[in-house]
């Protein structure tokens, strides 16, 4: 009876000691999800220290010392690797990640901008160095082009100071010529690019259809040429094309004629 309390005794020790050897291991090993935890936690404090500089009115942080490459991968990471962690932990993340990327996007913004104006700038500068008041009809282009960057949002406006002085300047200066020149611009534009020439026979499309619908046999029309359409200051281009068909008699002739024609239309025959 003796042998088995003794039994029975060592056993409850044995237990005790084996728990407490358990507990003991638990104490000097964390769990894994505390060491999760801790590494996350890793990650949230360096948005909160890049969140505090980039926010302070003391420090001078620019994109560059930022490196927006390095924290845009620190951010993808943390969202992969502790996006499912506590929520305080996620809370203080996302609040430094905001302020961060607010700050990221102003600058961005401010840069951009900047670069805008001093290309624009330099686009402008050009311009008005091109400008040859011996050739009105540039003369006009490069006016016109200027006027187009007047009201501008991407210009400075001692900039636009110095187009609009410019721009009257000349103006005023070669008025007449000006003048003539944008009514011969807008004339041209209603009567539309040159018609093109065949490459087989030389003929305008316009012409031979006209000359066919009139002949007395649309099937005998044959085109010798026509000259290259030259824009005159009426009745828009002129061309001079020869062609043979049969006449009412059965015989072939040969016909010259001038038109004066746009690319769609025959306004006038000579």
């Amino acid at each position: 009876m003796e042998n088995i309390r003794d039994y029975i005794k060592a056993f409850l020790v044995l237990s005790v000691f084996i728990i407490s050897c358990s507990e003991s291991t638990k104490v000097s090993k964390p769990p894994v999800e505390d060491l999760k935890v801790t590494y996350c936690e890793q990650y949230v404090e360096r948005f909160v220290q890049i969140a505090k500089a980039v926010v302070s009115q003391y420090q001078g942080v620019t994109l560059v010392d930022l490196d927006t490459l390095q924290y845009s991968t620190l951010k993808e990471k943390y969202k992969n690797e502790c996006g499912a962690y506590t929520s305080e932990l996620n809370l203080r993340a996302t609040d430094s990640i905001k302020k961060i990327d607010e700050y990221i996007t102003e600058k961005t913004a401010k840069k951009e901008r900047e670069e805008a104006l001093s290309r624009n700038k330099k686009t402008v500068t050009d311009l008005l160095s091109r400008l040859d008041e011996t050739d009105i009809p540039n003369l006009l282009k490069g006016i016109m082009e200027l006027q187009s960057w007047e009201d501008s949002d991407a210009l400075e406006d001692d900039v636009k100071d110095t187009i609009k002085r410019r721009v009257e300047y000349l103006s005023k200066k070669y008025k007449k010529q000006l003048v003539a020149e944008l009514a011969w611009e807008v004339y041209k534009e209603q009567c539309g690019e040159p018609p093109s020439r065949s490459a087989w026979d030389n003929s305008i499309s316009v012409v031979r259809e006209f000359v066919k619908t009139v002949a007395n046999d649309p099937s005998s029309i044959e085109f010798i040429g026509c000259s290259a359409p030259f824009l005159e200051k009426k009745n828009c281009y002129r061309t001079v094309c020869v062609f043979r068909g049969k006449n009412v008699f059965g015989g072939t002739v040969i016909n010259s004629k001038t038109f004066y024609i746009t690319n769609t239309k025959i306004l006038k025959v000579m």
